[in-house]
């Protein structure tokens, strides 16, 4: 694993992660895994209709669609330092990993501030504990919020609140993308900046029909244009060959012919 990525963007890729086991030696090559309320240390996610979901979870309130970008495990008195995710089957679905800095750097003093002296209130379940947006652990700083586990405690964290919301909303992520595809020129375009580029892919089985799709039209066109560029190298013998024998001799230009011609 490349671990000065890791650092640099807050995320990275890491291949050959085919199972549960491989996925914990990963952790453990991390750092040390951490246990799950229910005490597991792998958690399988899935996205179950609203109607079906425990209540209170993600599926719960927002179902198939979308959901504000979050913290994960802010719900614990310190937030663990990595999370790692494994995709299996059908992975595509749209996700957006930002780091929090990258959404307040922004943000004028004021929020600073305020950030600073917020107060909040975490209610996962019957589990409640008042907290900083900000923490410190040893040497290392970072940041906490779910607007959905979250709630402002004073008026510091109604202030942020009210920062944050559309920072953190789907819409607002999109619209910023979009904003970026209007304009007709970049700046600069740093590697950074493309290594956070969300690029969608099909599955790899999708991926071997098309490039057989492609093959075989693309095979038709090549034999099609052959034929077009021969055709055209016969009439331009031909007519080479016409005129030859009209300024030979060796065919004559009657009156019929030019009717023919008209």
């Amino acid at each position: 694993m490349d671990l000065t990525e890791l650092n640099e963007r807050g995320w990275t890729f890491v291949d050959g992660v085919s199972s549960q086991a491989d996925l914990l030696e990963l952790g453990k090559a991390l750092g040390c895994p951490v246990r799950t309320p229910n005490g597991d240390l792998v958690k399988e996610i899935r996205r179950i209709p609203r109607d079906e979901a425990p209540p209170g979870s993600q599926s719960a309130l927002y179902g198939a669609g979308p959901f504000l970008l979050h913290t994960d495990t802010v719900f614990w008195p310190l937030p663990v330092r990595y999370v790692l995710l494994r995709g299996y089957g059908d992975t595509r679905r749209p996700t957006t990993v930002k780091r929090f800095y990258e959404l307040v750097r922004e943000c004028d003093t004021q929020f600073h501030v305020c950030a600073r002296d917020s107060v909040w209130l975490v209610s996962a379940g019957p589990k409640k504990f008042y907290c900083s947006i900000k923490f410190r652990h040893g040497d290392s700083s970072g940041w906490r919020y779910d607007a959905d586990l979250m709630a402002p405690a004073n008026d510091a964290a109604v202030h942020i609140e009210r920062v944050l919301r559309p920072l953190v909303s789907g819409e607002a992520v999109d619209q910023q993308l979009f904003e970026s595809s209007k304009r007709t020129s970049v700046t600069n375009l740093h590697l950074v900046k493309i290594r956070e580029m969300r690029i969608a892919f099909p599955r790899f089985d999708e991926q071997g029909t098309i490039v057989a799709f492609l093959d075989t039209k693309c095979a038709e066109l090549e034999k099609l244009k052959e034929n077009i560029q021969q055709q055209i190298s016969t009439l331009e013998q031909y007519r080479k060959s016409l005129i030859h024998e009209c300024v030979t001799g060796k065919r004559r230009i009657t009156e019929n012919d030019a009717q023919d011609q008209l």
